[in-house]
Formats: C-alpha cells, sequence, structure tokens
C-alpha cells in the first residue's frame, strides 16, 4: 500500500517508508515538492509488489490530495500578489490627493485667516430648530447660530469667523457640534468640513489607509465625501 501524502511530509520519511535511500535525505528540506512527489511516485510504482500493484482508486485519490494541497497553495499566492497589488493601487490614489481640498467628516475645522468656515450638515428627517455650536479648541463657546428648520438632506452651512459680539475670531482649529429636535428629542448631527490633505498614512495589518488633514488630524480614507 502506498504511504498517505500531504504537504508536511518528509521527503526523508517517504524514502525511508519505500526502503529506498537518498542524498537529498541529508539536506535541509523540510517539505515534499512536486518534483519531489513525481520523483517517489515513479520510483514506488518500480518497486512494488507485482502480485499486489496499486490499486487505482488509491493512486487517484492521493494524486488528487496532493494536486489540491499544491492548488491551495497557489492561490494563497495568487492572493497575496492581489492584496499587495490593491495596497499599493489604493496608495498611489490617495497620494495623488496630497494637497487638495475635501469634504470629510469631522466635528473639528481650521478657520484661515481671511476666509469663511465652510461645512455640511446632514439633515435627518423630521429635524426641526437646527443649531450650530462653535467652540474654541479649549471648548469655550463662541457663537450659537440658528439655522432653523431644514428638509432631510445635506446642506451648506458657512460661518464668518466672528463670535456673538461680532468680533473676529483668530484663525486657528475650532470645535462644532450641530443638533436639531427630531421627535421631540435633542439629535446630535453629522458635521463634514472642509480641509486639505497634507499627508497620507498606509493601513497595515488590514487597517483602512488614513489621511492627515490641516487643523484636524487623521481619518480613514472612506470619510472623506468629496473633492473640494
Amino acid at each position: 500500500m502506498m504511504a498517505g501524502i500531504d504537504s508536511s511530509t518528509s521527503v526523508a520519511d517517504l524514502y525511508k517508508n519505500l526502503g529506498l535511500t537518498s542524498t537529498e535525505t541529508t539536506l535541509e528540506k523540510k517539505e515534499l515538492g512536486q518534483d519531489d512527489f513525481l520523483k517517489l511516485l515513479t520510483t514506488q510504482l518500480k518497486h512494488q509488489d507485482p502480485m499486489q500493484p496499486q490499486e487505482n482508486g488509491e493512486f487517484l485519490a492521493q494524486m488528487a490530495q496532493f494536486s489540491t494541497v499544491d492548488g491551495i497553495n497557489s492561490i494563497n499566492d495568487a492572493v497575496g500578489s492581489l492584496v499587495a497589488e490593491l495596497k499599493s493601487t489604493s496608495a498611489l490614489q490617495a497620494s495623488a490627493l496630497v494637497g487638495r481640498s475635501v469634504l470629510a467628516q469631522s466635528d473639528k475645522g481650521l478657520l484661515i485667516e481671511g476666509e469663511e468656515f465652510k461645512a455640511d450638515i446632514e439633515v435627518p428627517k423630521n429635524a426641526k430648530g437646527i443649531k450650530v455650536n462653535i467652540f474654541t479648541d479649549g471648548g469655550s463657546l463662541v457663537k450659537q447660530i440658528d439655522v432653523g428648520d431644514l428638509a432631510d438632506g445635506n446642506y451648506s452651512f458657512v460661518w464668518d469667523g466672528k463670535d456673538e459680539s461680532g468680533n473676529l475670531m483668530p484663525p486657528g482649529r475650532y470645535q462644532f457640534a450641530a443638533e436639531a429636535q427630531v421627535e421631540d428629542q435633542t439629535q446630535q448631527l453629522s458635521l463634514s468640513v472642509y480641509a486639505n490633505i497634507d499627508s497620507v498614512i498606509l493601513g497595515r495589518n488590514g487597517e483602512e489607509t488614513q489621511v492627515s488633514l490641516s487643523g484636524i488630524g487623521q481619518v480613514k480614507l472612506s470619510d472623506i465625501k468629496q473633492l473640494g
């Protein structure tokens, strides 16, 4: 009977089971490769007992076993190459965005001197009394803006950079919180802000690629909604 063969079978062990010797047993080779398998198969056919020849069913089963293991290894190599290629493509696409203005989901934003601050508000159904609260980076309230009632959808929001008294605030990072009354309950609304991409951080170990936004920090590539 022919010994079972799998991908972890030692070449030396197979030669030993067949009552053969080979100089390959002194090498560092640990696993059975395709060439080894064919060589051993040919040798066994030559040395099999003519009174008890190898049965076709067992022979075909062992051939199928080896082909399956070899096929799985080939698939793993192909998938690994595909993943590496996809990561490379994603990195190239993300790097092309460096220096571009994008709209990304965030509750922080950078007020630039001489410019208005722009953001988008995602309004759900039945939202009423929409308000946007603006805070310093330290958490002090700067201004509250009443937006009013809006139908569901995305709406642009503009802040002129002034506080409640009409004083122009210094450039820098600010925090924003939008809220509305939805079915008699206060609900926080999603905000997206415009910012420039400073750099790209490639994901590792399956993590998503991130980008570093001016005045905001790192956000996931999937959080970018559109180019500015």
